[in-house]
C-alpha cells in the first residue's frame, strides 16, 4: 500500500499530531457534515458533542447535503443524527488523542485544526445485478496545540499634528429686501 498524503501539507510537525481513516464504512455526505460541524473545536469537545449525537440528544446541521428529505429539527434547520458515522469518528478522534500523548503533547488543549474527507475507491458488492456500490470515505484529522498568546505591550503611537486648516469666510445670506 502507498504512503498515505495529507492534504495540509505545511502542517508544523512539532506541535500536531494527526491520523487517518481509510476507507471507513460510512456515508461520505454524512461524514463531511460532521466533520465541518466539529471543525475548529477542541478534541475533548467534539467527543462529547459526537457521544450526544450517539444518544440522539443533539442533531448534526446539514449544511451542504440537504436536499432530498432532511427534516428540520426546530431552530436548527435541515438536520440528522448520523449515528454511525458519529461511532466512527469518535474512533479516530480518541486515535489522534492517543498519537498526541506519544508525542508528548498536551492532550487537553489539543485544537481540531484541520479535518478533511476524501473520496474512496469504487468497490462494488459481489452478485449485485445492478453493481451497487459500497459507502465509503477517507478521514483525516490534524490537532494541534494552540499558540501562547502573548501579552506584549505595543508601544504608544505618537499623535501626528493635523496641518491647520485655512478658515473660509462664509457668506452670510443677504437679508430680504421688501
Amino acid at each position: 500500500m502507498a504512503k498515505y498524503r495529507y492534504s495540509d501539507q505545511n502542517a508544523k510537525k512539532e506541535h500536531t499530531a494527526r491520523a487517518v481513516a481509510i476507507d471507513m464504512p460510512v456515508s461520505f455526505k454524512q461524514a463531511v457534515e460532521v466533520s465541518s460541524f466539529i471543525r475548529g473545536k477542541s478534541l475533548d469537545k467534539a467527543i462529547a458533542v459526537l457521544g450526544l449525537v450517539r444518544e440522539l440528544k443533539l442533531a448534526v446541521p446539514f449544511r451542504r447535503f440537504n436536499r432530498g428529505g432532511v427534516g428540520n429539527k426546530g431552530k436548527l434547520g435541515p438536520a440528522r443524527y448520523p449515528k454511525k458515522t458519529a461511532a466512527g469518528f469518535i474512533t479516530l478522534l480518541k486515535g489522534v488523542k492517543a498519537n498526541a500523548e506519544q508525542a508528548n503533547l498536551d492532550a487537553d488543549s489539543l485544537i481540531i485544526s484541520h479535518i478533511a474527507v476524501k473520496t474512496p475507491a469504487k468497490r462494488i458488492h459481489y452478485g449485485r445485478k445492478k453493481s451497487r456500490e459500497f459507502k465509503g470515505a477517507h478521514v483525516e484529522v490534524i490537532v494541534e496545540e494552540p499558540a501562547e498568546k502573548k501579552k506584549q505591550e505595543k508601544p504608544a503611537k505618537s499623535v501626528k499634528k493635523e496641518p491647520a486648516t485655512k478658515s473660509v469666510a462664509t457668506k452670510k445670506p443677504a437679508a430680504d429686501a421688501q
